[in-house]
């Protein structure tokens, strides 16, 4: 369950390093301003989601935020543009402050 969730959350990470394919980043020097490039493309591409889809993320990441992080980390990186656009630690904080931003709405809820 976990899983889906995590593979959820690694394609629209993997859609928005599309987005930015022209942009070269070195991911051994990835500022805070391209992980900021990156969040706002995944921030776009959440209200584009089913409310569904949203509402299942926010439970599993409610239930355990470390594992649905973890997941989705090990899922981005398994794609060779997300491994070239920024490191694991600055994905980690992509993904936490992704998460923490969707579901933060009234009650945990999805925004």
């Amino acid at each position: 369950m976990l899983t889906t969730r995590a593979k959820r959350i690694a394609a629209i990470a993997i859609m928005s390093c599309s987005l930015f394919a022209g942009a070269t980043v070195a991911p051994a020097a990835a500022t805070p301003g391209q992980e900021a490039l990156y969040l706002g493309a995944l921030k776009k591409e959440w209200v584009k989601q089913a409310a569904t889809s949203q509402t299942a993320t926010c439970m599993g990441y409610k239930a355990s935020p470390t594992a649905v992080i973890t997941l989705s980390i090990a899922e981005i990186w398994k794609n060779a543009a997300s491994r070239q656009a920024l490191t694991k630690p600055a994905w980690k904080r992509v993904i936490t402050k992704y998460l923490a931003w969707a579901c933060s709405g009234p009650g945990t809820t999805p925004r």
